[in-house]
């Protein structure tokens, strides 16, 4: 990974989201692009100056959105001095989402990193928030999601939560394996025990599965099937003291079911740990 996109709203979750990668990057040479988008319903930094127009106001925003990106680089220099490290800024008059899906191929990015705001985060992230959406737009990049609880630990423990219903490929789970080449960590894939046996379609892919992880240090792990999945991958972050969490996002599976359990409100699994969202590009 040589570019990475770090999504920012100038907040101390979005810095934190910054200093978590360069701190896994920090022996990586890499090109940070530290990105802040505003439109019209962008709050101003300064609420007091009141704005004659929006196009008045636009103006602002932008000079305000570069002096935060000027502050942002300045700051992470100090706290993450690396010469292996390049910091490029943009400020766009935009969605987010539309100006990720114009970055990623202009500048080839290998990945996207946000931050994730907290413990009440867990219902941003899967009830319409920026990070959901940005998982959602399909853009054919991995996504880190970053708490603000992080430290600046590297994961020595990553965790793999899949349900063997699906294929797997190289090129969707190279991320993955660059995660734990990079940290060092051991890959422990946690299936939930939804049925007595796998099937011979799951089996298969399981091996399948194994054979594209190779030499990267892997386990399997079974967990009992809880009164929800949030549970179950809840307990195992837990029990097995996992420093990031990997998933795939399908289509109306796994992932996806998350969003609707009840639970999903009162838990805090994916604000705890880093949560690296990969893309299905079948």
């Amino acid at each position: 990974m040589k570019n990475i996109l770090v999504l920012t709203d100038f907040s101390a979750t979005a810095y934190q989201a910054l200093f978590y990668i360069t701190r896994l990057m920090k022996h990586r040479q890499a090109c940070f692009h530290i990105l802040h988008t505003f439109n019209e319903q962008t709050p101003s930094q300064h609420p007091g100056a009141k704005p004659a127009g929006a196009g008045t106001l636009l103006r602002q925003l932008e000079k305000e959105a570069l002096e935060g990106l000027g502050q942002t680089v300045h700051r992470i220099n100090l706290d993450q001095e690396n010469p292996k490290h390049e910091f490029r800024t943009m400020a766009r008059q935009d969605t987010l989402t539309a100006a990720v899906a114009g970055i990623i191929p202009a500048q080839k990015i290998d990945l996207v990193v946000m931050g994730n705001k907290g413990t009440s985060a867990i219902q941003n992230v899967f009830m319409g928030s920026n990070a959901m959406k940005i998982i959602r737009a399909n853009l054919n990049r991995p996504v880190l999601l970053v708490p603000e609880e992080a430290g600046a630990d590297i994961p020595m423990e990553i965790a793999f939560a899949t349900d063997y219903n699906h294929p797997y490929h190289a090129e969707v789970l190279a991320p993955l394996i660059f995660m734990a080449k990079l940290c060092s960590a051991a890959i422990r894939i946690v299936h939930i025990n939804e049925e007595e046996k796998l099937s011979h379609d799951q089996l298969e892919r399981l091996e399948k599965l194994k054979t594209i992880f190779g030499q990267t240090a892997h386990t399997l792990h079974w967990m009992p099937d809880f009164r929800t999945k949030t549970l179950a991958i809840h307990s195992f972050i837990g029990k097995h003291k996992i420093g990031m969490l990997a998933m795939i996002r399908h289509r109306h599976d796994f992932l996806e079911d998350l969003q609707h359990e009840p639970v999903i409100r009162k838990m805090q699994f994916v604000v705890e740990v880093p949560f690296l969202v990969l893309p299905d590009r079948t």
